[in-house]
């Protein structure tokens, strides 16, 4: 009974998301979601409503190069710049990191992902998104 005990808590650690990227304050929210398993989910909702919904599965070594990238563009130090203005209608893109060897959430303004160490974030996590514009429409 306990082998099938740490099979199955085995089962549900592999499940745990390591990465979530999720923008809002816009008209279209998006979310990507990486789990430990290497299962990514990518959803947009458009004024709340859900709009597309896609997966991807990436390899473990995939998995550990976004952790690798992350530490080394030392993503939890991120801030807010306070020299920066944000646009009238410009909303947040919020990272949470829960990789075993670090852990931090990152919320920074949608273009200020797009300067500095922030930028290699943005382009990876952008990466992530499905290549087919309408797969996974949901009705």
């Amino acid at each position: 009974m306990r082998f099938v005990l740490l099979i199955a808590l085995a089962a549900c650690g592999s499940k745990q998301p390591v990465v979530v990227w999720s923008t809002s304050g816009t008209e279209v929210a998006e979310r990507i979601e990486v789990l430990s398993s290497g299962h990514i989910t990518y959803s947009t909702t458009v004024n709340g409503v859900p709009d597309k919904r896609d997966e991807v599965i990436l390899t473990s070594d995939q998995v550990e190069e976004i952790d690798e990238l992350f530490r080394n563009q030392h993503v939890c130090e991120l801030a807010n710049d306070p020299a920066y203005t944000p646009t009238a209608d410009e909303g947040k893109t919020k990272l949470v990191l829960a990789f075993p060897d670090q852990r931090c959430t990152v919320e920074l303004w949608n273009h200020e992902w797009n300067h500095g160490r922030a930028q290699p974030i943005s382009e990876t996590m952008r990466s992530m998104r499905p290549l087919r514009p309408h797969a996974g429409r949901v009705h």
